[in-house]
């Protein structure tokens, strides 16, 4: 069945609209005009997020058990404050981290508490009670008094590789942030986020906290870069460390370099359409309609509160490449027009209808393509398929109303006559050379399909060994100081990323009981045992330190003793003496009732590939040693992170699926026939296959950005091939001949469907000069799709044409051998 009565009504209702928009050009600038400015004012509004629990939906039962967690115990991203003195043991070094610290402590908003060594506890017992004091509390600062507090800082388990380093070179200065953001019921009259928080504020459901949001993060992270900038110098070097840190870096580069490759990728197309079309007016109306696009797409982001998240930085881009390439189309057939003698408004008309219903149907695929991206289960991705098909189609809104408005009021001049002018000179040559390439692929079809199989057989080997994987750090430069800080922390504290372990004794006191301690003791010990390969737990702290460490203080400080107490009623009475000893520390570690306890664990940083199968092994040997009475669940930054990679497959194929299952019937729509659809997909998954090739072969893995190249591939891949097909179906509805409708068809678009490639490569090229690494392996791998995709319409697509053009056309075969 064919749809070309349908298709001619669609062409003529473009061309009423056209004449109507022409009649109205004013009115219709005008209300451009005036919706680009109200929807430019809600990016001001935009917000971003980066932190681990941003990357899973709010729906995902490891999110709830986090937000729990956080409940209970607080925020455990922490920011690392590291000082690394010459000597740690030194009178005039300390007095000065003292300094530091009360600064911090002063100076720094959203701030929930500061732990180092200045204020770590030291407990004691005198006559029998219990006396919790700070560390660095009442001394001389004597030689005497150093050594006691070197032995003490570094005999401590809960302090060591924790608030100073295992050798004793390097101080942690460690800032828990606040629970909740500064907006949250309650909060609202504190100042920056300073003073106390009312948890009173959240009874009941009509008062919902608000988590700690990402900017006010980062705001903490500049603050305490202003604060330790007054305080460094070559004897004090301080380096920062903790995912805010790594996040705020992040956002700071984004920031800096999304408006610079947004007008790199201006100037490139900007120069491509002046060279096209020689006059600076067509260059600038599509750039025009762009930025406008751009501004009401981020603005509306902004007006719904969607968040910004990292991998959407390529979105503009992309924005201004996919608005391009329709205008590219209709201003292509209005000036061939306007050189054939048509007058302008006449011209304009013809091209809308001529181009608008392939531009019509090149947004939706492109937008079908990209909404896929809306079923995944990482929340970023999600977001992506919601803002990128919004944008694409806003461009499109412009396209058809701002665009043929535009033209009717600029006085634009005809281009001159063929074969006049050197820039028209060289378009010409172009639009032979391309003419050429169809003609080489028609008449060579049967081997162009041999060398295809023979390139998707080569290509299996690359797709066999494509892999996952995805290490945020990583995305920065190794060179970035940030990263060399991280690594710096993994190479001497052991690691600083979090893997926390609730057990639930399922009773209320049931911490008092000796044997589950002991159980908890030992799968502390065996955590600090596995062997993860490039994984490794440096420390893991709980409850049972705090016991250990106080029944020793009780036993006169007798290393003997540093032990859990054998009977449950002294465990339950050391413990009230803890509490009355004036320090808080339990409540890191258990809630008021005694019924769950905390085991904090760190780790190093390593990709969330070998995140996976490390927490597998550690989830059984935890649940052995702690036996089937214990129930208990690991959360945390790395169990999220590892979270967030375990679906990151199902996400890919997932939106992978959904976007064949979009386009595919689209294009049977628009080609008119369901074999003809189907034929057309065949060269833009081409380019996905092999670029996935590609990959595995050069061991680039997929990533949370290099997961978008295939939906992004075969949403804007279709574009070409759809205005390729739309115009071969008309030639060879004239003509009936394939080879003569290829030349033709190559001869009226084959230059647009050039230039948008182009336009393609250029806008996704700028990120090749970016500095974060994971953003410019997508930018390079999307360049060399859209160039294999380039290939395949303009030799792989006649080609097949002309080898089922009997199947698609089977009355114009018959028709033409006649």
């Amino acid at each position: 069945m064919r749809f070309e009565a349908g298709q001619t009504m669609i062409e003529r209702g473009f061309e009423l609209w056209t004449a109507w928009v022409i009649r109205h050009a004013w009115l219709v600038l005008a209300i451009s005009t005036v919706t680009t400015l109200y929807l430019t004012t809600g990016i001001a509004q935009i917000k971003t997020e980066f932190s681990g629990d941003s990357y899973l939906l709010s729906t995902d039962p490891a999110l709830q058990v986090y937000h729990d967690f956080r409940d209970q115990f607080g925020m455990d991203s922490v920011i690392l404050v590291v000082v690394d003195p010459p000597e740690v043991f030194d009178l005039a070094f300390l007095k000065k981290l003292r300094l530091l610290h009360r600064a911090l402590e002063d100076q720094v908003p959203h701030l929930d508490e500061i732990d180092s060594l200045v204020n770590a506890r030291h407990t004691r017992d005198e006559d029998g009670v219990l006396i919790a004091e700070e560390l660095m509390g009442h001394w001389e600062g004597t030689p005497e008094d150093l050594e006691i507090f070197r032995q003490r800082a570094l005999s401590n388990p809960l302090y060591r590789n924790t608030l100073i380093s295992e050798d004793g070179s390097l101080v942690v200065l460690v800032l828990k942030p606040a629970t909740y953001s500064a907006r949250s019921p309650g909060r609202e009259g504190t100042d920056a986020g300073f003073g106390e928080f009312d948890d009173g504020a959240f009874e009941g459901a009509a008062a919902e906290p608000i988590y700690l949001q990402d900017d006010e993060q980062f705001e903490m992270v500049r603050a305490i870069e202003e604060v330790t900038s007054v305080y460094e110098d070559s004897d004090f070097q301080i380096f920062l460390a903790g995912e805010p840190v790594v996040g705020e870096r992040m956002v700071d580069i984004t920031w800096v370099e999304m408006p610079t490759f947004v007008f790199l990728a201006i100037l490139i197309i900007a120069g491509l359409l002046l060279a096209i079309f020689g006059r600076l007016q067509a260059a600038l109306l599509p750039i025009g309609i762009v930025a406008g696009s751009v501004l009401s797409t981020f603005g509306l982001v902004g007006l719904l509160g969607i968040p910004f998240t990292m991998i959407m930085q390529v979105l503009p881009c992309f924005f201004v490449a996919v608005g391009v390439c329709g205008a590219v189309h209709i201003l292509s057939s209005f000036f061939q027009e306007v050189r054939l003698g048509r007058d302008k408004n006449e011209a304009i008309i013809y091209a809308m209808g001529h181009s608008g219903l392939a531009v019509l149907m090149t947004t939706l695929t492109t937008a079908g393509g990209l909404g896929a991206f809306a079923t995944a289960k990482l929340a970023p991705v999600a977001m992506l398929g919601v803002v990128a098909p919004m944008g694409v189609i806003i461009a499109m809104v412009y396209t058809f109303t701002a665009l043929p408005a535009a033209l009717v009021l600029l006085p634009l001049r005809p281009p001159p006559a063929r074969g006049s002018g050197r820039t028209l000179a060289l378009v010409e040559k172009l639009e032979d050379f391309l003419v050429g390439v169809g003609d080489f692929a028609t008449s060579h079809a049967r081997s162009v399909l041999w060398v295809t199989l023979l390139l998707v057989l080569v290509g299996a080997s690359g797709i066999a060994q494509l892999r996952f994987g995805h290490d945020t750090l990583r995305w920065l430069m190794p060179d970035d100081p940030v990263r060399m800080a991280v690594e710096h922390m993994d190479d001497t504290l052991g690691g600083i990323a979090d893997v926390e372990l609730l057990v639930d004794t399922g009773r209320e006191n049931g911490l008092y009981e000796p044997e589950t301690l002991q159980r908890l003791d030992a799968a502390m010990d065996y955590a600090k045992s596995v062997q993860g390969g490039l994984v490794q737990i440096s420390r893991a702290t709980s409850i049972v330190d705090i016991i250990k460490e106080t029944h020793q203080s009780l036993n006169e400080e007798d290393p003997a003793f540093y032990v859990v107490p054998e009977s449950r009623d002294l465990v339950a009475q050391e413990l009230l003496l803890f509490e009355n000893s004036g320090s808080d520390d339990l409540i890191q570690f258990t809630d008021s009732s005694f019924q769950t306890a905390r085991i904090s664990m760190a780790v190093n940083n390593a990709d969330a590939l070998h995140y996976v199968p490390f927490l597998e092994k550690m989830r059984l040997g935890i649940g052995e040693q702690l036996g089937p009475e214990l129930n208990f669940e690991f959360t945390g930054g790395v169990v999220l992170f590892s979270r967030a990679f375990s679906v990151l497959l199902d996400s890919m194929m997932r939106s992978y699926i959904v976007a064949l299952i979009v386009i595919t019937p689209l294009m049977m729509l628009l080609m008119g026939s369901v074999r003809l659809g189907l034929i057309s997909m065949l060269p833009n998954l081409l380019p996905v296959y092999l670029i996935l090739a590609i990959m595995g072969w050069f061991d680039i893995p997929l990533s949370m950005s290099t997961l978008l190249i295939g939906g992004i591939v075969i949403g804007v891949a279709v574009d070409d091939t759809i205005h390729f097909m739309h115009q071969f179906g008309r030639e060879y509805q004239r003509t009936g001949d394939v080879t003569k409708s290829v030349h033709e068809t190559l001869s009226r678009t084959g230059l647009a469907i050039l230039s948008t490639s182009i336009a393609l490569i250029g806008s996704f090229g700028v990120y090749n000069f970016g500095a974060i690494t994971g953003i410019r392996q997508m930018g390079y791998l999307v360049d060399i799709a859209i160039a294999i995709a380039l290939i395949a319409d303009l030799v792989l697509a006649p080609a097949l044409l002309v080898v089922t053009a009997k199947f698609l056309y089977p009355s114009k075969t018959g028709e033409s051998s006649k």
